[in-house]
């Protein structure tokens, strides 16, 4: 396995949303409501993704394998009432696909 780590672009919206919702059923099964979880739409997250993707102020990363993304990571400035200046961020999201 030769994985790259690189900033996403909005083409791989898809793809990290195809991974976000996989890993939100497996990590949260018996943890949220299995009706809540087979509700997931990939297409609705995408959307999601490509705003946060284009969004200057925050940074997405994705793990390659080869062509597929298997893995993504999201941050940027932190969301509490204190910042604490611009030397900090926040990490909003990283998932891998199930079983990575």
């Amino acid at each position: 396995m030769d994985v790259e780590v690189r900033r996403a672009v909005p083409d791989d919206a898809d793809a990290v949303a195809r991974v976000h919702v996989a890993a939100w059923r497996e990590a949260y099964r018996g943890v949220l409501p299995d009706a809540y979880l087979d509700g997931l739409d990939r297409r609705e997250r995408a959307a999601v993704w490509r705003g946060e993707i284009s969004d200057p102020a925050r940074t997405v990363l994705v793990a390659v394998d080869g062509a597929r993304v298997v893995g993504f990571a999201s941050f940027g400035p932190p969301r509490d009432a204190d910042p604490g200046g611009g030397d900090r961020a926040e990490l909003y999201a990283i998932y891998l696909e199930p079983g990575r």
